[in-house]
C-alpha cells in the first residue's frame, strides 16, 4: 500500500519535535547533534535528522507499528512523532518488534527531559574531556590503564556477543579507531548481507563482473545494509556513519602465475614470471596479479580444463602504478626490466603467448591480444613513457648517474630521441649506416703533407678511428648529465680534402658509400 501523504508532519510540528530535545537525536545511546550551519551559503543549514512516526503513518510493507484505530489527525499530531538521526531512523523501521511504542515513548521523553535538564548548561569541549581523561590517567598505574582497555574490549564482546552467538566476535583498537572482527563460528552458518540502493549502472555492471567473472567488486553511493544477523545489523547501523563505498571480494582464489613468452621459438627471449591468483566466476576464469608498486594485470579467459587453452583472452586490462614513482631515484626500480619485457610482449605481438600455471605440473595456455592497440592513443602514450623510462634507468645505472622521476617535466621529441641514441650506443652496439647518417663527418687534420693527404683522398675504403672530446650532454627528466668522451670508428668511407686558405690544415670530408659504418663507444672509466 502507497504511503498517505496526508498523514506526513506539518513543517511546524517538525521543527517542535526538533526544539523540544534540542536538535539531538531521541535515541538514548545515540544523542547525535542533527543540525548545523551549511559553511557553503549563509541561507541554508545543514540538518541529519528526521521526523518519524512512532505508529506508522500507513499500512502495508513498511508501516512500522501500525495502528488502524487512529486516526489521520493523531497519526500526524507531534503525540506520534520522534526526532532522531537518520540512521536511528532507518534502524526503528527495520526491527518495529526489537523498538517497540513504548519503547520510543520513552525514548521522546528522556530526550525531551534530557534537553529541558541541560538548557542553559555548557556543552563539554574536546579539550575538556581530554583534561579529564590525562587527570585520571596520571594517577593510575599503567596496568591498570591497561587492564582497564582490555576489560573494555572484553564488555563490548561480551555485550555484542549475545545477539548472535553463531559468530565469533573481537575487536581492537588500530590507530584511532576501533575495529570489529566477525567470523563464524563453524561451516554450519555463514552471514547473509543483503545491501541496498546501489542499482546505477556502473554498479550493475562491478556486480555482473562479480558473478560472471569472479572479479572483486566495489560499488559506490549511499548504501543500506541490512543482514540476517542481530549482531552484524548492529554494527552496521549504529555506527553512525553513511556508508559511501562498499568492497565485495570473492575467496575462492587459487594461487598461479603467469609466463611470457610461452613456449616461444626464440630461446634467447627473456621470460617474465608475474605471480597472481585465479578466481572464477559463473561464465569465466579470471587471472590477477602484477608486479607490486610497479603495475597490476587482469585478464578473463573462458572455463578452464585440463585441455590447453587457444586465442580465449576476453579481455586484458592493465594499470600503472606511476604515482609510487613519482620523486625516486630511477636507478631505485629494478624491476623495470620485468616490466619493459611484458609490455613489449603484450603490445607489440598481435600472438603474444601468455602460459597460466597453478602449479609446474598443471598448465593452462591463453594467447593474449589487446585489440586495435597500435590505434590506441593511451597505449601508445603509456608505452612511449615506460620506454623512456626503462631506457633513461638503463643508462643512469651503466653510467653511475642519480636520476629522479618527475613525471611533471615535460619530455621533448629531442631528449626523448637522444635517450635512445645513447640507450642503442651502449646496449646495442648500433651500427650507423648510409641511410642514418643525415650530413657528412668532417675531420681537421693539422700538420700533415699534401701528399699523406693524397693517400687518405685516395683509398676507397677508408678506416679512421678517433676520440671526440666535444662535451656532449644528456637530460634525464630535470637532471643534467654530462656524456663521456666517446670513440668513433668509420669504416669504408671515401674522402675529400680541402685546404684551409694559408694555413698548413686539410679540412677532411668523410663521404660514405652503400657499405659504409660508423660505431660508436664511450669511454668509461
Amino acid at each position: 500500500m502507497a504511503r498517505a501523504k496526508e498523514n506526513d508532519f506539518t513543517k511546524l510540528t517538525i521543527m517542535k519535535l526538533r526544539d523540544r530535545v534540542a536538535n539531538l537525536c531521541s535515541n538514548p545511546q545515540c544523542r547525535k547533534n542533527t543540525v548545523a550551519a551549511n559553511l557553503e551559503t549563509i541561507d541554508n543549514r545543514t540538518i541529519i535528522g528526521e521526523a518519524a512516526h512512532i505508529r506508522a503513518a500507513s499500512s502495508g510493507a513498511g508501516g512500522a507499528r501500525f495502528d488502524d484505530d487512529m486516526s489521520h489527525d493523531e497519526r500526524k499530531s507531534i503525540d506520534n512523532g520522534i526526532w532522531l538521526c537518520k540512521n536511528c531512523h532507518r534502524m526503528i523501521d527495520r526491527e518495529p518488534k526489537k523498538y517497540s511504542v513504548e519503547i520510543l515513548e520513552r525514548w521522546k521523553a528522556e530526550a525531551e527531559e534530557y534537553a529541558s535538564k541541560n538548557l542553559g548548561l555548557k556543552y563539554r569541549t574536546d579539550e575538556d574531556i581530554k583534561e579529564s581523561q590525562q587527570s585520571l590517567l596520571s594517577v593510575m598505574p599503567l596496568r591498570s590503564i591497561s587492564n582497564a582497555l582490555s576489560n573494555v574490549h572484553g564488555s563490548v564482546v561480551q555485550t555484542l556477543g549475545v545477539l548472535d552467538n553463531r559468530l565469533k566476535l573481537s575487536t581492537k583498537f588500530d590507530d584511532t579507531a576501533t575495529v570489529f572482527s566477525v567470523e563464524p563460528k563453524d561451516d554450519s552458518y555463514v552471514p547473509t548481507i543483503s545491501i541496498k540502493d546501489f542499482l546505477n549502472e556502473s554498479n550493475i555492471r562491478r556486480y555482473k563482473d562479480l558473478i560472471l567473472h569472479g572479479l572483486d567488486c566495489e560499488i559506490d553511493g549511499d548504501i543500506d545494509f541490512s543482514s540476517d544477523s542481530n549482531l552484524i545489523n548492529k554494527l552496521l547501523n549504529d555506527t553512525g556513519i553513511d556508508f559511501k563505498k562498499a568492497s565485495i571480494k570473492r575467496i575462492n582464489k587459487v594461487d598461479a602465475y603467469i609466463k611470457t613468452p610461452y613456449q616461444d621459438s626464440d630461446t634467447n627471449k627473456t621470460v617474465v614470471k608475474i605471480h597472481g591468483y585465479l578466481t572464477h566466476g559463473l561464465k569465466t576464469v579470471s587471472f590477477i596479479g602484477g608486479l607490486e608498486n610497479y603495475f597490476n594485470i587482469k585478464f578473463i579467459v573462458m572455463a578452464i580444463s585440463d585441455q590447453l587453452i587457444d586465442d580465449t583472452v576476453q579481455n586484458v586490462n592493465m594499470s600503472f602504478c606511476f604515482d609510487d614513482w613519482n620523486g625516486k631515484n630511477i636507478r631505485s626500480l629494478e624491476k623495470l626490466e620485468d616490466l619493459h619485457t611484458l609490455i613489449n610482449e603484450i603490445c607489440d605481438n598481435e600472438n603474444a603467448s601468455i602460459g597460466l600455471f597453478t602449479s609446474e605440473t598443471h598448465t593452462f595456455l591463453a594467447k593474449a591480444k589487446i585489440n586495435n592497440a597500435s590505434d590506441n592513443d593511451d597505449i601508445k602514450q603509456i608505452k612511449w613513457l615506460l620506454n623512456y623510462i626503462y631506457k633513461s634507468y638503463k643508462i643512469c645505472d651503466y653510467l653511475n648517474y642519480e636520476a629522479f622521476i618527475c613525471l611533471d617535466t615535460l619530455i621533448s621529441e629531442k631528449d626523448y630521441e637522444q635517450t635512445l641514441e645513447v640507450y642503442e650506443t651502449i646496449f646495442e652496439n648500433k651500427v650507423h649506416l648510409k641511410k642514418d647518417i643525415k650530413s657528412n663527418p668532417t675531420l681537421q687534420l693539422s700538420g700533415v703533407s699534401v701528399e699523406e693527404v693524397k693517400v687518405l683522398v685516395d683509398n676507397p675504403s677508408l678506416e679512421l678511428e678517433y676520440t671526440s672530446h666535444d662535451a656532449e650532454y644528456l637530460k634525464v627528466f630535470d637532471n643534467t648529465f654530462k656524456l663521456p668522451n666517446r670513440k668513433i670508428k668509420f669504416s669504408k668511407f671515401s674522402a675529400e680534402a680541402h685546404r684551409i686558405a694559408h694555413t698548413d690544415s686539410f679540412m677532411i670530408e668523410l663521404v660514405p658509400n652503400d657499405n659504409s659504418e660508423i660505431r660508436i663507444e664511450f669511454l668509461i672509466e
